[in-house]
């Protein structure tokens, strides 16, 4: 089993588009995907645009011009999350209004998605948004884990192995507690 939350999230409140927010992720390594977005090998984020270990803009990972970020349109990726249990695995900042967004889970994977693929849609107010107005912090287990032999036992689900996951995320304004 593998379920994960895919709620959007824009600190602007839809101001602006998302690749202004500052974000971190505490992850040393993310899963390299087919041209299907299938898992295929860990690769260490060091020196490349899925670095997250230090805030960063998003926006400077797109201007990286690495394919595998060109050929999402932007972030998809799995990162493989540090640590065990539950713990703090991201964290974002819009820096206009001051919102801090803090992502805890003890899941052992995050899919980090910066609304590539979101169409253009207008909300109640007639307001349009679209592509990279919206992030997603997805915790979860790897995916296509069901198929890697070695860990497939961790994401079966029995009735003596039941599924328990914990994510909080917690929304503040900057210098308020």
């Amino acid at each position: 089993m593998n379920l994960t939350h895919h709620a959007y999230f824009n600190l602007s409140g839809g101001k602006y588009d998302v690749q202004g927010h500052i974000v971190a992720i505490d992850a040393d390594e993310y899963w390299d995907t087919n041209p299907e977005q299938i898992p295929t090998q860990a690769r260490p984020v060091a020196s490349t645009g899925m670095d997250f270990l230090q805030p960063k803009r998003i926006a400077l990972g797109f201007a990286t011009e690495e394919s595998t970020i060109v050929s999402c349109g932007g972030y998809d990726h799995c990162f493989i999350l540090n640590g065990d249990g539950l713990r703090p695995v991201g964290w974002a900042f819009e820096q206009t209004g001051g919102i801090v967004l803090e992502v805890m889970s003890d899941r052992p994977a995050m899919q980090f998605y910066t609304g590539n693929h979101l169409g253009d849609h207008k909300d109640s107010q007639g307001k349009s948004f679209g592509a990279h107005m919206g992030f997603c912090f997805e915790t979860q287990s790897y995916p296509n884990q069901v198929n890697m032999p070695e860990i497939a036992d961790q994401v079966m689900v029995t009735p003596n192995r039941p599924f328990n996951s914990t994510t909080v995320f917690k929304a503040s304004v900057e210098g308020q507690a």
